[in-house]
This record gives structure tokens, sequence and C-alpha cells, in this order.
């Protein structure tokens, strides 16, 4: 088994991918999403601007365009 933590983690890294995989086939996709990516994006840039002395930062809902379907 190796050390680092791709050893580690081999299986479930294997499982993701085989459901993403089946999700594919089926046309019912899995997991997060383009916007999830975004939405994380935007609370890790206020979690920066919090840690460089701005205190709490408001991250702000906003509502989803529809080219996130």
């Amino acid at each position: 088994m190796k050390s680092d933590f791709v050893g580690r983690f081999v299986d479930a890294y294997r499982i993701e991918l085989a459901s993403w995989v089946e999700s594919m086939r089926t046309g019912q996709p899995i997991g997060a999403s383009a916007w999830d990516g975004h939405r994380a994006n935007v609370a890790a840039f206020a979690a920066v601007d919090s840690l460089h002395g701005a205190g709490r930062v408001l991250v702000r809902e906003e509502p989803r365009p529809s080219l996130y379907g």
C-alpha cells in the first residue's frame, strides 16, 4: 500500500469514478454541479478576505442562472 494519500483512498476514488460513469450511462448526473463549484469559490474568496482582515464577510445568496440548469 502506498504511504501517500492516494494509496489510502484508492478504493474511494475507484468507487466514485464508477458511480460517475454509471450516472453518465443512465443520464442521471450525480455529485456536485458547476453551480456548487461556483458557490464554493465565492465562499472561499470570502474566507480569504476575512482572513486578511475583513472580519466577518457575508456570503450572499444569488439566484442560480438558467445556464446551470
